[in-house]
């Protein structure tokens, strides 16, 4: 069933569907509230390399990304078929970028700041640590990672 926001009611944010949690995520898949369909290491099931989820290919790569599993996947210009712009032209803007990036056309990836919204620190993008860093690349988070790491190796040993 559609909500106003033609969103399915129970998964709409703004009319506090059933699947929503108090963080405003999907129940499911809130790490802060331990959702249903995250494994031990805070990942998606399906997704998690460690765990051997069920989109986890033979080479350790998501299924649906690995060109080993996929090679149907390359185009005749040797890119991805879904990024390749001869084949897909219409993913491509006057500016030669993807539409949804655009800043000039408005791109349905960008924020209200004209930043991509995962990485936005302003909007707490889903790429944003709480170091307000990209996650990628902040120091402070691998150190943490690294000092969690350890412990855990010397309680098992």
């Amino acid at each position: 069933m559609k909500c106003p926001h033609d969103k399915q009611k129970a998964f709409c944010v703004d009319c506090g569907g059933s699947q929503i949690c108090i963080h405003k995520k999907n129940k499911s898949y809130c790490v802060d509230c331990g959702g249903k369909k995250l494994c031990p290491h805070k990942k998606q099931k399906a997704f998690c390399v460690d765990c051997g989820g069920s989109q986890i290919c033979i080479h350790r790569r998501q299924k649906s990304s690995c060109l080993e599993c996929n090679p149907d996947a390359v185009c005749k210009h040797d890119k991805r078929k879904n990024m390749c712009r001869m084949c897909n032209p219409n993913l491509y803007c006057k500016h030669y970028k993807r539409k949804c990036n655009c800043v000039k056309c408005d791109g349905s990836n960008l924020c209200h700041h004209k930043i991509q919204k995962a990485f936005c620190v302003m909007c707490s993008g889903s790429q944003i640590c709480l170091h307000s860093q990209q996650k990628a690349g902040c120091l402070e988070c691998l150190r943490e990672k690294m000092v969690k790491f350890w412990k855990n190796k010397q309680r098992s040993n």
